[in-house]
């Protein structure tokens, strides 16, 4: 967090006295200087994305990179180590779906002064979960469906059925 402050005061001797290097501070009369601390807003810039072409986006990219990354499906293409599919931001389609970053229409997008690169591990599983193939349990051969929190543990009980196979079950 910052300290937002209007100007930095500098209190400081006159020249002439500073000089002198002696103790005497009575005689000398601070001056004051001020620093602004915050340069004066500009306006905000925005694009339009929907008329991108690839190579303009890759020119984007290389001639202002926070431009690039304010567009959402960019970063979050990024994130996931995906490239990025430029007929997302032609879509005419208004939905406005929370769950998937890379179906949100984006017509106009601002150009953001900082760029986060920490995301929460729900966004990166949303698209695995959204996906039509995904299949929230697993069918046994043999025996009735688990759901995602039985995995793990049939996991473990597969791990010490291994561990004990191969090591003659000497540690029961």
């Amino acid at each position: 967090m910052c300290l937002v402050t209007s100007d930095i005061i500098i209190k400081r001797k006159h020249e002439a006295v500073s000089r002198k290097r002696t103790l005497n501070t009575e005689e000398a009369e601070p001056a004051n200087i001020s620093i602004p601390t915050f340069p004066i807003e500009r306006a905000q810039q925005q694009m339009d994305v929907t008329s991108l072409t690839s190579s303009e986006l890759s020119d984007l990219k290389r001639d202002d990179p926070f431009m690039y990354y304010s567009i959402s499906s960019v970063r979050s293409a990024a994130l996931r180590g995906k490239d990025v599919d430029i007929s997302l931001f032609r879509s005419q389609s208004t939905a406005l779906q929370s769950s998937s970053v890379d179906r949100i229409y984006e017509g106009t997008v601002t150009r953001q002064r900082r760029v986060s690169t920490e995301c929460h591990p729900d966004l990166l599983y949303a698209d695995l979960f959204e996906e039509d193939g995904f299949k929230p349990s697993l069918q046994l051969e043999s025996g009735p469906s688990l759901s995602l929190g039985d995995e793990i543990a049939l996991y473990e009980e597969s791990l010490l059925d291994l561990f004990l196979e191969l090591n003659g079950s000497r540690y029961l």
